[in-house]
């Protein structure tokens, strides 16, 4: 089973204003937060590291929340 991680990004009760396809969880984090424009050392990034969500600020990052599916995918 092969592992990806699908980042998604935008207001709470709605489909994602964002999302896109990855191979690491890592690359799915560093999307979210080049696409919010957050610090790689922030409290967002840990909690989308470790939880793979995060609450945003809609005011200034655009969206409510950032979040990080883990899917197993066959072949």
């Amino acid at each position: 089973m092969k592992k990806q991680y699908v980042a998604m990004a935008g207001l709470k009760g709605y489909l994602p204003n964002y999302s896109d396809i990855f191979d690491t969880k890592e690359d799915a984090v560093d999307a979210l937060l080049d696409l919010h424009e957050i610090d790689h050392c922030s409290e967002v990034a840990d909690h989308l590291t470790e939880f793979g969500y995060s609450d945003l600020n809609l005011e200034v990052n655009g969206n409510e929340y950032a979040e990080i599916v883990e899917l197993e995918m066959e072949g």
